[in-house]
């Protein structure tokens, strides 16, 4: 059921997982509730909407999926590493071949307790 709410009750509502919300959403909410001075600006301020690649995805609170170029089946490109968790982390990582591939700050945080999984993308090959 819908209903009409101001930008900071919808963003506390998704933060205590009360609703879901697209990740687009989620940002025009937080532009909005910051208020509307330099509005088009803040708005604007995300890769997505300059038609570049958006490098973190906040899925739901303590998820959030980074898309890493990896071989993948046409016509993707990318897969979705995703980082779960708050001050202590879990990644799941599609272990990009390509060298130029870094980690990203999300990636960062679990870099200390890491433990490789060697995943050579079967699941990917076997859907041919």
């Amino acid at each position: 059921m819908g209903e009409w709410i101001r930008p900071a009750d919808a963003l506390r509502k998704w933060m205590e997982d009360e609703i879901l919300m697209a990740p687009s959403v989620h940002h025009d909410l937080q532009c909005l509730s910051d208020g509307l001075d330099d509005i088009e600006a803040r708005m604007k301020a995300v890769p997505r909407v300059r038609g570049e690649a958006t490098s973190e995805i906040e899925m739901r609170p303590g998820i959030v999926l980074v898309p890493l170029r990896t071989p993948t089946l046409p016509p993707a490109t990318h897969t979705n590493c995703c980082v779960v968790g708050g001050d202590e982390v879990v990644v799941i990582d599609p272990a990009s071949p390509y060298d130029d591939v870094v980690p990203r700050p999300s990636i960062d945080r679990a870099k200390e307790h890491c433990v490789p999984v060697d995943y050579r993308g079967e699941a990917h090959a076997s859907a041919n």
